[in-house]
């Protein structure tokens, strides 16, 4: 909304620049624009204003788009690395836990066969 009111604001002080022109340039009697100041004329300063606040306002926005999208980051690598934690944990920390208990139990169990007593 607010670079609406900017751009709008430039675009009121070009068109009223323009306007000016053409009708000078047509050989229309002379209109003098009404003066903020001595050396600027409100049609100047609208489209100055205008295009110094739309800048200001890009700026602003670059700035907190980037903290956004900072926060953001983080909170997907939190969230990918917690859910990448318990992927690993399901797919391999935990078969590979199951395998070597179950070759433990296995060579347990051979032993006690080869050494020739009798199983619990």
């Amino acid at each position: 909304m607010a670079r609406l009111v900017a751009e709008s604001i430039a675009v009121v002080g070009l068109a009223w620049l323009v306007l000016l022109a053409t009708a000078e340039w047509l050989g229309l009697p002379r209109l003098s624009p009404p003066t903020l100041t001595e050396r600027l004329s409100w049609p100047a300063a609208l489209l100055l204003a205008g295009v110094a606040l739309r800048v200001l306002l890009g700026l602003l926005t670059r700035r907190l788009l980037r903290i956004s999208a900072r926060r953001a980051r983080i909170r997907t690598e939190r969230q990918l690395r917690s859910r990448l934690t318990e992927l690993v944990e399901q797919e391999l920390v935990a078969p590979y836990t199951a395998e070597v208990a179950a070759t433990a139990r296995l060579r347990e169990v051979l032993e006690r066969l080869v050494s020739g007593r009798p199983s619990r």
